[in-house]
């Protein structure tokens, strides 16, 4: 057996053992403690099904992943997601004399909500798919949202985290015979998995539009 047949070997065993640990994946605690973060003077919850439709409102680039390279237009992307995750009107002359943290550190900081936010979904698939997922335009929002209504009034399922969404979304399809493709929320707990020596799983587009920094300041 070679080297890499043997990492790969180790690789296989860890990932099942993470199957079966007794204790809650990581990802679903931090869904369910739901703290949020907090800039300054200004606390920006965790996003909701209602914040990230605001977002997409404004076609902010924390959701595309293209910013602006001009410094005073990324500048006032960065301010826009502050307004819509905080729900404060921050003026950007009193942003700048009152806060001490700097616009790349805020900008680290709403990246990370975002991913927060995704850090649930799953890529899940049907037990019998065949050829290409259907695509039926719909996107994703308004299933989810409908999803929620099932059991929640509307300011309910409005005010849900988006990340705790995704999580009752991915056991409801669990519970339809659907599973994940790639990793389970059990895997993502062992840091070996990210190992460069090893390609990454297949990741949905949604995914990796949320794709950010994962190390804020939490308060």
């Amino acid at each position: 057996m070679t080297a890499q047949e043997k990492q790969l070997r180790a690789l296989s065993d860890k990932l099942t053992a993470a199957q079966s640990q007794p204790w809650q994946p990581s990802v679903v605690l931090r869904t369910m403690e739901a703290r949020g973060y907090q800039v300054e003077d200004w606390p920006i919850p965790a996003i909701t099904m209602q914040t990230w439709l605001a977002l997409e409102r404004i076609k902010s680039p924390f959701i595309s992943g293209e910013f602006a390279h001009d410094r005073a237009a990324y500048v006032a992307e960065v301010l826009m997601a502050l307004r819509v995750l905080s729900g404060c009107n921050i003026d950007a002359t009193v942003f700048f004399d009152t806060c001490a943290a700097a616009i790349d550190d805020v900008a680290a900081i709403i990246k990370t909500a975002v991913a927060d936010a995704n850090a649930t979904m799953l890529d899940m698939r049907p037990p019998l798919e065949k050829g290409t997922p259907y695509r039926d335009g719909f996107g994703w929002w308004a299933p989810l949202y409908g999803y929620l209504r099932r059991s929640m009034t509307r300011a309910e399922a409005l005010a849900t985290p988006l990340a705790e969404a995704w999580m009752l979304w991915a056991v409801y399809l669990r519970d339809h015979g659907y599973r994940e493709v790639g990793t389970t929320y059990a895997q993502r707990d062992w840091s070996a998995f990210e190992s460069p020596d090893f390609p990454e799983s297949p990741e949905s587009p949604d995914t990796q539009r949320g794709k950010a920094s994962r190390n804020p300041t939490r308060k």
